[in-house]
């Protein structure tokens, strides 16, 4: 027979039990969550530093507009193309669902 102090214990059995078939989903989802964050994030980071590498002291001045233009290498140009390609696979995934699923 069932007393009325056996009930507590019942119940909290219930929510660990709960608790625990909740747990593993739920810290999976935040380590894949985590990793779509940290690829996002080196993604970014690399576009970024790329960019501000640019050379702004070589310039170029349009005589008929006076306007200034910065110079720079083609292979400059080219990594920033191939870091462009490497950002928007990473997009991709991300808009695909499959970033950080590794």
């Amino acid at each position: 027979m069932k007393t009325e102090n056996d009930t507590p214990k019942s119940n909290a059995a219930a929510v660990m039990a709960i608790a625990e078939q909740t747990a593993d989903p739920l810290m999976n989802e935040c380590q894949r969550l985590e990793r779509q964050v940290r690829e996002l994030v080196d993604s970014l980071t690399e576009c970024a530093g790329y960019i501000a590498s640019v050379n702004t002291e070589r310039t170029s001045e349009d005589a008929e507009s006076g306007e200034t233009w910065a110079l720079q290498t083609l292979e400059w140009a080219q990594g920033a193309y191939e870091i462009a390609v490497r950002a928007n696979a990473v997009l991709e995934a991300y808009d695909a669902g499959t970033l950080g699923n590794d």
